[in-house]
């Protein structure tokens, strides 16, 4: 419970937004013979926001449902408009209700993050746990290098490494986005990329060598050509390239 002001705004992003569309839709359908109803705006804007939501629902994560809920939010301020409240009442509330939110996030943010320092990129403000893995990724990379960060490109900015693939990340998660991984293992081989730091959520309800999905084929070049040298708290490994080991498509290394 402790955590439930935190969550509450991705749990209202997760549970209002369908509910919004489908009342909007239900309030159209019902109100469709009435000639004052703005049917054809409030249909098309439902309509739009219920296909943006289904479209990221075979993927959904609060990003992505952050990115698509304009269309929700216009429903709800059209709706509340609708109620006929006092108008300096409404905006007061909402002022209010901005004013709480957003010093509350910024106070939590700064607690959170109360670990400072400096690295080749720049000063930095994280949580103990990302402070911690970044200064011991630190002492083992170079500014410049390639080095990926499979799953979250969180590390590159601070370390200031360049990310070796024509991904931005790695996921299991994008149906046909990772069907072909041939060209990741092609350009970790071809700039000879020292250090790999996989994520653990890439391995979210299977075990690492047992996982059969679109990253298997990486997965499988790691354990042949990698060697697991630092596990962090989070779950996440850093493995590091074996020097005369081959590929694990059998091409000799370069």
């Amino acid at each position: 419970m402790a955590t439930l002001p935190g969550l509450l705004p991705y749990l209202a992003v997760y549970i209002l937004l369908p509910l919004v569309y489908a009342f909007a839709l239900w309030k159209c359908w019902r109100l469709r013979s009435d000639l004052l109803f703005p049917w054809n705006q409030a249909t098309l804007l439902s309509l739009t926001g219920l296909l943006l939501l289904l479209d990221v629902a075979v993927s959904v994560n609060v990003l992505r449902l952050f990115a698509i809920a304009m269309p929700g939010i216009v429903l709800v301020v059209w709706a509340a408009g609708r109620l006929r409240l006092p108008a300096r009442a409404m905006f007061l509330a909402a002022s209010v209700a901005v004013i709480v939110f957003g010093a509350y996030q910024t106070i939590e943010k700064h607690a959170v993050n109360s670990s400072r320092g400096e690295l080749a990129g720049g000063q930095f403000a994280a949580t103990r746990e990302v402070y911690g893995k970044l200064q011991l990724l630190a002492q083992r990379t170079q500014p410049g290098e390639f080095f990926l960060q499979a799953g979250w490109p969180g590390g590159y900015l601070p370390l200031k490494v360049q990310n070796p693939l024509y991904l931005p990340t790695l996921s299991r998660w994008d149906p046909g986005f990772n069907k072909d991984m041939k060209p990741v293992i092609r350009q970790l081989d071809a700039r000879q990329v020292r250090y790999v730091l996989w994520t653990h959520h890439l391995d979210e309800r299977c075990d690492f060598t047992a996982c059969r999905d679109d990253l298997s084929p990486v997965r499988s070049y790691l354990t042949a050509s990698f060697r697991p040298v630092q596990a962090f708290p989070d779950g996440d490994v850093l493995w590091q390239r074996v020097e005369g080991r081959e590929p694990a498509d059998g091409r000799p290394m370069m």
